[in-house]
């Protein structure tokens, strides 16, 4: 596997897409565009529910007004009850209309599912890397023989993350919109869309913290380590939950504490916390820490990983990331900006993946 041979950066893999939008799309059109004229449907449907309903709104508004004993409206009998039938038949048309979004609803669901069904797996074979795409209410993998099993079960995601310690705070809403599953030689790599959230409150005391929203990344690796390693970038010293990520953890008895690492020439930039500062030494290589470097230096967003026992877990943060949504049609113009957004954290997460796989395998 040589992936950071394939494109010399980011710049190479966009003119890639450019030059190969055309193949792009024509395959596109093949698999899912038999879904397009309903899916196109859908969306109209849906605004058109929209419309309905506040427009229903509207109108009982308005008739509330007119049975107010201020109005100026002829509250005789035959009044009153064309304002009861009026206010009755828009409740009707409210329901009618939800109903229409729902129905709507599923159609443009399994399209954006099958599309992404199909470009997720193209995207990575651009890498020449063979993947799988769960849909999102699949939550997490375990693997399971040789086979991969999948789990629906809403706590998966959590006791990942948990495993992973890279959340240091609450939060109780995760948000995974696809998981895709591929392997770099012997090794399983799970990347998921991801969007975290603690909400608290409702109506007007309703408050929404945003804790992470990108790509949450789970590579299985060749030896089990024995401490723990953790890598951020500068301006998050103290973690999505502005707590003190670097004094101590004492999980199972291991301290984490700020580490140096001696060739690392961005040390003020790159944080480095370890239970076992000869292992993180061996861990992080300077080709590893030079591409994080490369990575965070363009975007100054942060990016936190870590390394447990046999695994390598990795918060890579991307506001592009859009859940349950995909291309408005297919075009070439729309299937070009979607692909823009997708492939290159792709090719970022591979390249740190592969530094850590070389790394082991020297």
């Amino acid at each position: 596997m040589k992936i950071k041979g394939m494109f010399a950066g980011e710049n190479s893999l966009l003119d890639y897409l450019h030059s190969n939008i055309e193949n792009f799309l024509s395959t596109t059109k093949a698999t899912v565009g038999h879904l397009e004229p309903e899916y196109l449907l859908a969306k109209k449907e849906t605004l058109k529910g929209w419309l309905v309903i506040i427009a229903a709104f509207i109108v009982i508004w308005g008739s509330f007004y007119f049975l107010d004993e201020d109005s100026s409206f002829d509250l005789s009998g035959v009044g009153v009850t064309v304002i009861i039938f009026v206010i009755i038949g828009s409740f009707i048309a409210i329901y009618k209309a939800w109903r229409l979004i729902q129905r709507a609803s599923k159609v443009i669901v399994k399209f954006n599912q099958e599309l992404n069904k199909f470009l997720w797996p193209m995207i990575f074979k651009i890498f020449a890397l063979d993947s799988e795409v769960i849909p999102g209410e699949v939550l997490w993998a375990s693997q399971m023989s040789s086979r991969i099993s999948y789990t629906i079960n809403q706590s998966d995601i959590s006791s990942v993350l948990m495993g992973s310690e890279l959340i240091t705070e609450k939060f109780n809403t995760s948000t995974v919109d696809d998981v895709i599953v591929t392997s770099l030689g012997n090794n399983k790599l799970k990347f998921a869309e991801l969007d975290i959230k603690n909400i608290t409150g409702s109506g007007k005391n309703r408050q929404v913290k945003n804790i992470f929203k990108g790509y949450f990344v789970e590579f299985d690796l060749d030896i089990n380590l024995k401490g723990k390693t953790f890598v951020s970038t500068d301006g998050d010293r103290k973690g999505f939950g502005h707590q003190s990520f670097w004094d101590k953890f004492t999980k199972n008895g291991d301290e984490v504490r700020p580490t140096q690492l001696e060739w690392n020439q961005f040390e003020d930039l790159l944080h480095v916390a370890t239970s076992d500062p000869t292992e993180a030494r061996y861990v992080l290589s300077p080709s590893f820490m030079n591409d994080l470097y490369k990575w965070w230096s363009g975007r100054k967003m942060n990016i936190r990983i870590s390394f447990i026992g046999n695994k390598m877990y990795m918060l890579f943060p991307d506001k592009n990331v859009q859940f349950g949504r995909t291309i408005g049609k297919i075009s070439e113009g729309e299937l070009l900006t979607y692909l823009e957004k997708i492939a290159p954290p792709v090719m970022h997460i591979l390249h740190l993946v592969e530094d850590v796989q070389l790394q082991f395998n020297r």
